[in-house]
């Protein structure tokens, strides 16, 4: 924070700064205010003393501390160089999993996620060339996508460019800046901001919101073919949302397939299956521990699954019991299956979970 009272000054040609860096000083000046002890623009003496202040700083990241810095003049480049790199790249550094309505991301870049868990960018699957906004493991060599944004509507090149409007709706635009796809949010907001979470869960929330829980949208609220840990498979009795999984149409192609897993509502739900419209596998109701028609089903090492219905939801979700497990659910077209895969990260690859 600017101490009160203080107004630097920066401006081309002043005779107090020195030759070698006016340019450089003048160009970063949206950035910093460089000032002495006695709020002016320091020359040349034999110690050069810069108190630098991010200006930009966002209040939720953080702003930095203003630090004194005593160099010796012959080391005055080198030096404010090296202080202008290393706050250039902590700012870049704390924006990696977010964009703001003022940002946009374009094909070939990427948000990643705080704790470097998921990536979201555009893809193509197998060999077609069709591109997609997706989201997949950042760290797991092969390539693994757990949610698509635009399955039905398809780039044909590298045009892509993912924004957020004026209204608070987040957009993939094509080359010739059609929309393709929309999140389409009833919600709007005074600050918006798209957040690529830890969990995986890309939501668009109101950066003034006092709770950071509160979204405007969030991609666990419309899956794709795969579970992840925390998402919720089932229906909002309040908003009539229903979360299901549906099958990729093939390996190389994300549309929804016929296959798909939802939640049966009547007086005792149950997890179902479908091809097509005929239903494929049903679970039983749901008894309070278990599925009554799967009780094969058991606690084990690897996962934890409950299964709630109360007046507001009716879902089943599930949980990891050590936070070093990578697992998740997925709705296989080519077989029928909803099968678990867990990573082995010695085998450097999925594993059937039996």
């Amino acid at each position: 924070m600017k101490p009160n009272n203080c107004n630097p000054f920066l401006s081309k040609g002043d005779d107090n700064i020195h030759d070698d860096y006016q340019e450089l000083l003048f160009q970063s000046q949206e950035e910093f205010d460089f000032v002495d002890k006695n709020c002016k623009v320091f020359g040349r003496p034999e110690t050069l003393e810069i108190v630098y202040y991010w200006t930009k700083a966002r209040a939720d990241k953080g702003a930095m501390v203003p630090q004194a810095v005593t160099v010796d003049a012959s080391m005055e480049l080198f030096s404010f160089i090296s202080i202008y790199l290393l706050v250039f790249l902590f700012k870049m550094s704390t924006a990696l999993d977010t964009i703001t309505p003022s940002q946009s991301m374009s094909d070939g870049k990427t948000l990643i996620s705080q704790d470097g868990s998921f990536e979201l960018g555009f893809f193509s699957a197998g060999i077609s060339k069709n591109r997609y906004l997706g989201i997949w493991y950042k760290n797991i060599p092969v390539r693994t996508i757990v949610w698509v944004a635009n399955r039905s509507s398809p780039i044909n090149d590298s045009s892509g460019l993912l924004m957020i409007d004026i209204s608070g709706n987040l957009l993939i635009l094509s080359g010739n800046k059609t929309v393709v796809w929309s999140s389409e949010s009833s919600k709007e907001a005074q600050s918006p901001i798209l957040q690529l979470l830890d969990s995986g869960n890309l939501v668009l929330r109101d950066e003034k919101e006092s709770d950071p829980g509160i979204y405007l949208w969030q991609s666990f609220d419309y899956p794709s073919d795969t579970l992840l840990p925390g998402m919720k498979l089932g229906v909002n009795l309040k908003t009539g949302l229903d979360r299901r999984l549906t099958s990729w149409k093939s390996w190389d192609d994300p549309s929804p397939g016929d296959f798909f897993w939802k939640i049966q509502i009547h007086n005792n739900p149950e997890s179902t299956m479908w091809k097509g419209s005929r239903i494929f596998f049903r679970t039983g109701p749901w008894n309070g521990i278990t599925y009554s028609g799967t009780p094969q089903l058991k606690p084990n090492p690897i996962f934890y699954f409950n299964f709630v219905h109360n007046e507001d939801e009716v879902y089943y979700t599930f949980g990891l019991k050590k936070k070093s497990i990578i697992s998740r659910l997925v709705m296989n077209q080519t077989n029928n299956r909803r099968d678990r895969y867990t990573w082995d990260e010695a085998a450097q690859s999925w594993s059937l979970y039996t």
